[in-house]
């Protein structure tokens, strides 16, 4: 078993730079709000960040595969809190197309957050490999209820300075982030894998063979866990706060089943990586889609003072994306060898993130034209692709993994 200092280190940066991630995602649409004057301009930003992650997860992966994960991560950190700036002046200065570029580059930087998963399970061998994966999505958490309650404070050192109140999270963002990039330079020194040793060189990586990779029923499965799971989930997380105000419910209702919802991704990540490695990557995928599309149901036949009923319903929802997640990103993992595992990991997330801007602009359209039951009823449909792709692939020995 690997040394606890760099599985320490991964949790600790991803806990530390979500919470930054959090906070400064919060006020984006509010300010966005602000400065166009439109609601409907407010979600624009948030779209442009999502979709800088799934540019970052690719060019980041391959500073990885090239010079350590070390170096790739705080380097996509640093990024990130450059964008974190970039906000904030943005915010200072009023200006709308300076805030899509901050966001653009922020979540750019973010996407370090998501491949820290990966890195650390470089450091265990098949069997635990998706413990490592939920100990490190579980650091998520501590960012979902910390970034929040940071909100206030930076806001009020902000007017202090005589700078927006909302700037506030973008400021104190970018030095989360930062911490997050010394974090990571300071002990990811030693271990396996992606962790190197001081002076030594890294092997040499093969180029990826995307059309091969792509081919392997293990990663078909694992790709298309992870990419409809994340589609699914944003889709109805979207607008399910929309819908409990349409119905005429309070910031009170959405809080409490948005919480319901973020406990139900993270807090039970642990359980998910020992089931993955107890029972299989495949059967906890199987088990992830009863209850996305199963969620999706429970949702749909909500009434509309259902609230207990929706904050089940979205609980169920966050769990089944985390059963997908986890379980999904274990086997992309084992599924190939080492000299080409990080690059395709990189393109995952890639289209994982790609699935969230773009359900994220379908989600409203949907509950525009056909409902929340109609959008709840497409979800459920649609998260039971995977097992057609199981089905269709029955899984062979996968090429020996490093």
């Amino acid at each position: 078993m690997p040394s606890r200092r760099p599985t320490a280190a991964f949790f600790a940066g991803v806990a530390v730079a979500n919470t930054g991630f959090i906070a400064a995602v919060t006020v984006t649409g509010l300010v966005a709000e602000e400065i166009t004057g439109s609601a409907g301009l407010s979600g624009i930003p948030g779209a442009v960040g999502t979709f800088g992650t799934a540019l970052g997860a690719t060019a980041f992966a391959w500073l990885i595969a090239r010079f350590g994960s070390r170096a790739g991560l705080s380097v996509g950190y640093v990024v990130a809190a450059l964008g974190a700036a970039v906000a904030m002046t943005a915010t200072v200065v009023t200006s709308f197309p300076l805030l899509l570029a901050g966001m653009l580059i922020l979540g750019i930087g973010h996407s370090a957050t998501q491949l820290s998963r990966y890195a650390a399970a470089e450091l265990y061998d098949t069997r635990h490999r998706a413990r490592a994966v939920g100990i490190i999505v579980w650091a998520g958490t501590i960012g979902s209820v910390v970034g929040p309650s940071l909100l206030e404070p930076s806001g009020r050192a902000a007017a202090s300075g005589n700078l927006p109140e909302l700037s506030g999270a973008y400021g104190i963002a970018g030095a989360l982030f930062a911490a997050a990039a010394i974090l990571y330079f300071l002990f990811l020194r030693r271990g396996r894998a992606s962790v190197e040793e001081p002076g030594q060189p890294l092997p040499e990586t093969q180029p990826i063979a995307w059309g091969e990779l792509i081919r392997l029923p293990q990663v078909q499965i694992a790709l298309t866990a992870m990419v409809i799971g994340q589609f699914v989930m944003v889709l109805i997380m979207a607008m399910t706060p929309v819908h409990i105000r349409h119905v005429g419910l309070g910031l009170g209702v959405v809080g409490f089943v948005i919480s319901a919802h973020t406990l139900g991704m993270f807090a039970l990540s642990p359980l998910t990586g020992w089931l993955t490695d107890r029972f299989g990557s495949v059967r906890v995928i199987v088990a992830g889609v009863g209850l996305l599309a199963g969620s999706a149901l429970l949702a749909a036949a909500a009434p509309e003072d259902g609230r207990t009923q929706l904050a089940i319903a979205l609980f169920l929802l966050g769990l089944g994306w985390n059963f997908g997640f986890v379980a999904g990103s274990a086997l992309l993992t084992n599924s190939v060898p080492q000299p080409v595992r990080t690059e395709l990991q990189g393109r995952a997330d890639s289209l994982v993130w790609m699935a969230a801007a773009l359900a994220s602009v379908a989600s409203g359209f949907v509950l525009a034209t056909g409902g929340y039951a109609i959008l709840n009823i497409a979800g459920a449909l649609m998260a039971l692709i995977p097992l057609a792709v199981i089905a269709k692939r029955p899984l062979t020995p996968a090429p020996e993994a490093a």
